[in-house]
């Protein structure tokens, strides 16, 4: 008490100066915010300063990890790609890919067969994957564990995808009757049907996900389910409703500090923006996003960011 007492003695105009600055600071910044807020998106030279500060990586921060096979991923799902399948169907496949790969932890003796599975998926084959996540499947049904159960006949469903859309949304209706309020099954089911322009089952099962979610109190699933609105409404030339939902959704994630996935929204927004021909808008958005790419060391999306940048002659 005595050493608080003369901390107190010696710093005591530091203190009151403090107490008396820091209630004016708040009573007067929201005069001298809004202008500098301004500046950042009329004056390229402010912005260019802005972001290099706002760039600065934390002492703490490093890279995240890499997976083991991640080339290898990487390869497969970039050639599906490059032979005319979406990129969410790729992205699913990754998904898929690093579960194949997971397996031999558990049990050894199936690396062989894992491999060989792989290999046929490279060269478009996907009757092995399915054997392999077929066998799984029953394996947890069996042992009555439903969460896994679910969660790999979405698996097999996202591979049966990729050769018979009508066939994978059975499967994603079975997964439905064991849980009916799984995130995971509503959005790839619902990402499905955005694929085929089946605009109205989508449409219902991101609703799903954001009522779900809300009850659940699961705020990054409802960012998603607006997330997928927005998408949604955007693949119909909706804008003003596309801006709405992105814009939702970036509340959301910002509220929770849900950090990589908000610049996903930056994005997002900025997309809207260049189709409204606000330029200015959609540089302050893809110029936000690429900070928080870089921060997070998505070196591929901070390149990809940087190209529109300069395309829109934003820097």
């Amino acid at each position: 008490m005595k050493k608080i007492l003369e901390f107190v003695a010696k710093h005591n105009i530091k203190i009151t100066a403090i107490t008396i600055l820091i209630p004016i600071f708040f009573q007067l910044k929201a005069i001298f915010l809004p202008p500098i807020v301004a500046l950042y998106d009329k004056l390229p030279s402010f912005s260019r300063t802005y972001d290099a500060i706002l760039s600065i990586r934390g002492p703490f921060s490093s890279p995240p990890k890499i997976h083991p096979n991640a080339a290898l991923i990487t390869e497969i799902t970039d050639k599906y790609q490059k032979a005319g399948y979406s990129a969410y169907s790729s992205e699913a496949l990754k998904f898929v890919l690093i579960e194949l790969l997971d397996i031999p932890k558990q049990n050894p003796n199936s690396e062989p067969k894992i491999m060989e599975a792989i290999d046929k998926l490279t060269s478009f084959d996907i009757s092995l994957a399915l054997k392999i996540l077929n066998e799984n499947y029953k394996n947890y049904k069996a042992q009555n564990k439903p969460l896994k159960e679910v969660k790999f006949l979405g698996l097999i469903a996202i591979v049966s995808s990729l050769k018979d859309p009508i066939k994978a949304v059975k499967i994603y209706n079975q997964a439905l009757a064991v849980d009916k309020t799984n995130i995971f099954i509503l959005n790839n089911m619902g990402q499905l049907y955005l694929e085929n322009e089946d605009y109205e089952n989508a449409a219902e099962l991101f609703n799903q996900i954001i009522n779900i979610s809300k009850r659940a109190a699961k705020p990054e699933h409802t960012a998603l389910g607006y997330n997928n609105l927005g998408v949604l409404y955007l693949k119909q030339d909706k804008f003003l409703l596309a801006q709405k939902n992105f814009e939702t959704s970036l509340n959301i994630y910002q509220k929770y500090q849900l950090g990589l996935i908000t610049a996903n929204q930056y994005t997002n927004l900025a997309i809207i923006f260049e189709k409204l021909d606000d330029i200015e808008k959609a540089c302050s958005n893809y110029r936000k996003a690429r900070i928080i790419y870089y921060k997070n060391y998505q070196e591929h999306l901070v390149e990809r960011t940087l190209k529109k940048l300069e395309d829109l002659e934003c820097l």
